[in-house]
This record gives structure tokens, sequence and C-alpha cells, in this order.
């Protein structure tokens, strides 16, 4: 049998749907995943920047409150600068700025605090750009030493009202500064990403320090700093970087803090979420799977099996019973074998009546020619020893002729039922054509063949064949091995004995031997 199986096709079926299903599971499961984990960035990044917000908020003012009390002390010694020097040391307490400077009136470093190298040389905040009789908070801007920094100024006025200069508090923007420290206390996504943003859009702090000090209004969340707005939204970079932000106005700047998780990494972490989940459900898909499969094979094994005994029916060998060791199990099977059982028996009685009537005789019953042949050939291929005996009914064709054909197949089937009569239970009767009629006698000799068929002389010679009247046979006996090694030698000599019978007088029994 050829071609793919049923079982095969339903089991790779099966396999196929298995596959869409996990397949399909990965990805229900990873925009599950990526919708639950994009709404969680945005609410957390969102939560926390308003949190950094609202920490710098207070920081800041803190910062200016510290830098006011400490402009009051400058303003009491004004003209004595290590005094100045003294009062500057209280800052490193609080470790807010970077360095602190006094500068007069005229703009010139009076002190500062570390000694940067400033002491004498003129302010580039006395340019006109600032009102520095008020208090402020400069954009970042490259300062007399080099550094990027943004500044904190208050005026330094004494209790007559009278203006000293400005008291500076510095913030390094490419360093190590306050809010890196602020940043660094943080928790959260270690793939997000911290920004500062001051008033006019430029980057106070960033974690790559090329990029501070340059202007972020060209990514997409820039103008809800500058709007004073807070929240979390889909952002997209000047540099076409895809990320969830959340972002939170500083109420005292208008500055702004953002807090950024590339989309890339929400993704990334999505597809394992999905990934751990299949690797979760992988036992019992697989288990299914084998269960299935046991299912698949119990329900399709006796269905393989009345196939292959449908096509094992036309082998001449097949064994009709062992239909009954097939299990059925189910209802449908059940249906299918009974019915192959009901084909199969009948398929069995008309393959033995065609055999029986492709070997028998129709006329008498006996066996025909052919099966003769079969058994003696069998018999000399076996090294069966078997006696063999040709008879043919004397006078027939007178008989046929005088009484008719009907009578005289009555007479044929009367000396048939003779010949069945007087055999033995082993012995082989058959009618080898026309009046002549043939018996093999297994494991005999000549002598016990004559005995038997002297019987059938008496019974023919008692006993009338059709309508009281009487027939004799002529008898030829041959021998297996012993007078010929073939049946068609062994047939020839006792065909050749029985003319002898019949040339003798008929109604008698020649033996080969006597020939």
């Amino acid at each position: 049998m050829n071609g793919f199986s049923l079982r095969g096709w339903v089991i790779s079926l099966l396999i196929g749907f298995m596959a869409i299903l996990v397949c399909g599971i990965i990805a229900i499961s990873y925009f599950v995943f990526l919708s639950q984990q994009e709404q969680k960035a945005l609410q957390t990044n969102a939560e926390i920047a308003r949190k950094l917000a609202d920490t710098m908020d207070i920081t800041l003012a803190e910062m200016q409150r510290q830098l006011k009390a400490m402009a009051a002390r400058v303003a009491i010694n004004a003209d004595h600068t290590n005094r100045i020097e003294q009062t500057f040391s209280l800052q490193e307490q609080s470790n807010f700025f970077n360095s602190a400077a006094y500068a007069d009136e005229n703009g010139h470093y009076v002190a500062s605090y570390p000694n940067i190298n400033i002491v004498g040389k003129k302010s580039s905040l006395n340019d006109g750009a600032y009102n520095l009789r008020e208090p402020f908070i400069s954009p970042p801007f490259r300062a007399i030493t080099g550094r990027l920094v943004v500044v904190m100024s208050v005026p330094v006025v004494s209790d007559d009202r009278k203006f000293h200069g400005n008291l500076i508090g510095t913030i390094y923007l490419e360093g190590d500064n306050i809010f890196s420290r602020m940043i660094g206390e943080q928790s959260g996504d270690a793939d997000a990403t911290y920004r500062v943003i001051d008033n006019d859009g430029y980057l106070l702090y960033d974690p790559d320090h090329d990029r501070v000090g340059t202007d972020s209004r060209q990514d997409s969340i820039a103008h809800h700093f500058l709007e004073g707005e807070s929240g979390s939204e889909r952002a997209v970079l000047a540099d076409g970087t895809h990320t969830l932000a959340g972002y939170a106005s500083i109420t005292s700047t208008g500055w702004g803090v953002t807090l950024q998780t590339p989309d890339s990494a929400i993704k990334a972490s999505a597809l394992a979420g999905a990934w751990r989940l299949f690797l979760f459900t992988l036992p019992v898909l697989v288990s299914l799977l084998l269960l299935a499969r046991f299912i698949i094979i119990k329900l399709f094994t006796p269905l393989k099996q009345l196939a292959a005994y449908s096509y094992s029916l036309s082998d001449d060998d097949a064994v009709l019973d062992s239909i009954q060791t097939i299990p059925a199990w189910y209802t449908e099977i059940d249906q299918v074998k009974r019915t192959i059982g009901y084909y199969a028996a009948a398929l069995e009685h008309e393959v033995s009546e065609l055999k029986k009537e492709s070997l028998t005789d129709k006329l008498t019953g006996l066996a025909n020619r052919r099966h003769i042949d079969q058994v003696m050939q069998q018999w000399v291929d076996q090294g069966r020893a078997f006696a063999i005996a040709i008879l043919d009914i004397d006078h027939f064709k007178k008989f046929n002729d005088q009484y008719g054909h009907s009578l005289g197949d009555k007479a044929l089937r009367r000396v048939a039922e003779t010949l069945q009569h007087i055999a033995r239970e082993e012995d082989l009767c058959g009618r080898y054509g026309g009046e002549e009629f043939i018996i093999l006698l297994p494991e005999a000799d000549t002598d016990t063949a004559s005995i038997v068929l002297e019987q059938l002389h008496a019974a023919l010679k008692e006993t009338p064949v059709v309508s009281g009247r009487h027939v004799t046979v002529s008898i030829g006996v041959g021998h297996y091995p012993e007078h010929a090694r073939t049946p068609k030698a062994l047939y020839a000599l006792t065909d050749a004995a029985l003319y002898q019978a019949k040339h003798e007088g008929r109604n008698r029994t020649v033996q080969i031997a006597q020939n």
C-alpha cells in the first residue's frame, strides 16, 4: 500500500495546528505584553519624572535660599575678602554647587571657592543680559573658565540697601553635579534615560555629555516643557529614536524633567515576556500533543488494521478469522469491522464455491481432471507413495446411443456414487473425462487398490445404474513410485493397463505389473 496514510495526515495537521497555535500564543502574548508594558512605562516614567521634578523644585528653592543666606553674610563682610572666603566654605557642606564666587558691583570677581583662578577677572554676566540686582538662573553658557555651566545668582545688598555685587553659585554641566547626583538616587527602568531641560529648551543634563547645552526643541516633547506641562506620551527624539516618555515641569524655574524609555527596549522586554510564557506553557502543549497523538493512534490503529486486512483479502492465503483480533472500541470502527467481516465472509464463501467449481466435475460432483493432476503432482513433490486406478465404463458409447444422453448422465452419476461409496475416507475420486474415472489411494499399494476396486465390480454387478440396467467397468492400477517417477509417466502406464483389461474381455482389473 503506497501513499500517505490518513493517520499521517491527521498527525501532520495536528502538528501544523499546534505550530500555528504556538505562533499565535507567542504573537498574542507579545502584543498583550507590549501594550501592558507600554502603558506601565508611560505611567511609571510620568510618575518618576513628576517626583524628580518636585524634588528638584524643592532642591533649587533650598539652593536659592542658601545662596541668599550666604549673600547676607557676604554683604556684612563685603570689604573683608578673607571673611568672604570663610563664608564660601559653608557651601561645601551642602554640596549644592560645584563652585561659588563673589563679583563686586563692577562685575570683577573678588573671591571664589574653591579657587578657580578667576579673582580679578570680569564676570561674563555683566554683559547686560541679566538684571544683576534680581535673583536669576542662567541658561547654559561657557564661563570664563571654559566650562559649560549654569549659574544661580543673587544680589549682595547690605542693610542700607546698598548693592555690593552678586553671589554666584555655579553648576558644572559636563561633570558631577547636583543633577547627576539626584538622578543617580532615582529608581526606575535601567533602560530609561533622564534629561533635564531649561525653559529655553537647552539640555542641562543628559547621560551623553556631548548633548549637554544643545538645543532640544526638535524633540517632540520639548514644547510641553516650554508650556509648563506634565504627563506622558510617545516621543521621537531629534536623532529619530522612538521613546515612551514621562515629563514634568519644575515650577520654580520653568525647567523640565523627562524620563524616556526606548521603544526598542519595551519591545525586547515584551518579546522576552512572550517567550517566557511560551516556555511556561510548552510542557502543557507538548503533553497535549503527545496525548492527542496517543488518541489518534488509538483511533486509527483499528482502521489501519482493517485497511490492511481488506487489502489482504486479495491474497490466496488470507486468514479471514484474523479480523476478530482487531479491536473495535468505538461504535464507528465496530460498524466498519462488522461490514468488512460480512463482506469477507461472503467473499470467502464465493471464493470457496469458485474454487470448488474449478476443481469439481459438475455432472458427478467428483474431483475434475485439474484437481486430480494438482493432487498427484503435490504428492509426487512430497515424495508420498500412492496407488492410482483408472477405470472406464464398458461399452458406454453404445449404452448412451441406445438409452439416450439423459440416462447416460444418470449412469455416470450412479457410477460416481458407487465409486465414492467403496472408496476409503482418505482416497480421492475423480472424473477424468467422458466415461473415464480415476481414484488416488494414498499410502496404498496395488494389491490394496485392487481389493478396494473389486468392491466396485461387485457393487455394479448387484445394483443396476438406471432402470434395471447394469454396467461394468475395466480398471488399470499403478503405483508411485514403484512404476513411475512422474505423474505423466504413471498415468500413461496405468492407462495402458486399463486398455489391457479391455483387451482381455473387460469387467476386470489389471495391474501394471501384470501388463
